[in-house]
């Protein structure tokens, strides 16, 4: 287990440090949600898809390598 993170050594957890180490699961979470379109609202066309939400796609996923 010496290669895995483990959080179990950490005795004392503010909600700063929880929210800090849950933050890139939650803009994992919306990069996906930016990338695979909306069942209700069909794609026609994918490729203007893309490029509708590439913007907010890669600002997102600067983002996540910040985090």
């Amino acid at each position: 287990m010496s290669g895995q993170m483990s959080y179990r050594s950490i005795a004392e957890w503010s909600f700063f440090r929880f929210v800090l180490y849950l933050s890139p699961m939650i803009v994992f979470y919306f990069l996906t949600c930016i990338v695979i379109a909306d069942p209700s609202d069909p794609v026609t066309n994918y490729k203007e898809y893309y490029f509708s939400s590439r913007v907010g796609f890669f600002g997102t996923f600067a983002l996540q390598l910040v985090l």
